[in-house]
């Protein structure tokens, strides 16, 4: 019996030995990915990538300047600027600035058009400001969540779920059982 446990040990060493991992560049330069690209789309970047119309990479760590589009398929750290349209995937740690942002996660602050997450916690600074569950403030001509703890400025709030406070011309928390409609301010605290 232990000539099989170290055998299948053995075995397990020698495989994890072949599994491939990520090559990690500290810059990439995009022209349109996948084709046009100095790194592989599977590849890391910790460092600085540029992108012309069309970047792609798994993962980045440091400066994302676009000029077009930008897409990490898994995590993003640091400071992404697209003048167009920044995608992540995964969770996005850091500052986000393009026409639109759009995440699996934020933490930190968006400055854009549109502003997209799948959940966030932070500062949201758009036109139009949609998580799913947000924490902190959105400031924007609407903000949309569907579970909000902080505080919404803009022309239209709506959150379905809030703890905090709205501040608009029309304000709507659907967790208010009095009044989930109201002008200038709205407010409702515990969840």
């Amino acid at each position: 019996m232990k000539k099989i446990i170290i055998l299948l040990g053995v075995m397990a060493l020698a495989l994890t030995s072949f599994a491939e991992e990520r090559e990690t560049h500290y810059f990439d330069a995009a022209i349109w990915a996948p084709k046009l690209q100095i790194h592989s789309e599977e590849s890391d970047i910790s460092g600085l990538r540029l992108g012309l119309f069309y970047a792609e990479h798994e993962s980045v760590r440091g400066v994302d300047l676009s000029v077009f589009a930008s897409k990490i398929k898994g995590d993003f750290t640091g400071l992404q600027l697209g003048a167009w349209y920044n995608v992540v995937e995964g969770s996005a740690k850091g500052f986000q600035i393009g026409g639109a942002n759009i995440n699996g996660y934020m933490r930190g602050v968006q400055l854009g058009l549109v502003n997209i997450n799948g959940s966030s916690e932070g500062l949201q600074l758009g036109g139009v400001n949609k998580g799913g569950e947000t924490r902190g403030v959105q400031i924007g001509l609407v903000n949309y969540s569907e579970k909000h703890s902080g505080l919404m400025i803009g022309l239209y709030n709506h959150a379905k779920v809030m703890n905090g406070v709205q501040i608009g011309l029309a304000n709507y928390v659907g967790n208010n059982e009095t009044l989930k409609v109201m002008p200038l301010m709205n407010f409702h605290f515990g969840l």
